[in-house]
This record gives structure tokens, C-alpha cells and sequence, in this order.
């Protein structure tokens, strides 16, 4: 899922859409790119600190693990979501 271009208001639906269609699919790795915030008004990655405040929270039930991608796969600027098997 990449994030680019959405308002931080748009976040946790995308998010919520994209496990939906991925538990759907049965899909149980996921790269969701929310871009290092070199572009923000603010200077900061405004689009990763929701989803990781939205992984913390809520996204506990659906998402079993997650992380920083590796330097390969986005580094700061991607998450690697694990769900979980339910």
C-alpha cells in the first residue's frame, strides 16, 4: 500500500481497507510505504507516525507484528506489516 499523496485524516480507512482485502486474499506480508516525511510542512514523517499510532492502537487485533522495512524495502520510509492467522 503506498501512502503517498493522502492526508493523515485518510490513513487509518486506507489502512483498514488494505488489511481487509489482504486477510481477504490471505495475504500475511505486508509493505505499507508511508514515505520518510521529506515533504511535510512539518518536517516529519507525519504519514508513518499515524500508522505506527494505528498499529500501537487498534490495528493490534489484525496485525500481529510489525516494523520498519529494511534499507531494500524502504527503510524509514516503508512498514512491514505481519498479520495474524485468524
Amino acid at each position: 500500500l503506498d501512502l503517498h499523496g493522502f492526508q493523515r485524516a485518510e490513513v487509518v480507512e486506507k489502512i483498514n481497507n488494505f488489511l481487509q482485502n489482504a486477510r481477504h486474499n490471505s495475504w500475511q506480508t505486508l509493505l505499507v510505504i508511508t514515505g520518510k516525511g521529506l515533504h511535510s510542512e512539518t518536517g516529519e514523517p507525519t504519514l508513518r507516525n499515524e500508522v505506527e499510532r494505528y498499529l500501537s492502537g487498534d490495528g493490534k487485533m489484525q496485525v500481529v507484528e510489525w516494523s520498519r522495512a529494511p534499507r531494500q524495502y524502504g527503510g524509514d520510509g516503508a512498514l512491514v506489516l505481519f498479520l495474524s492467522h485468524k
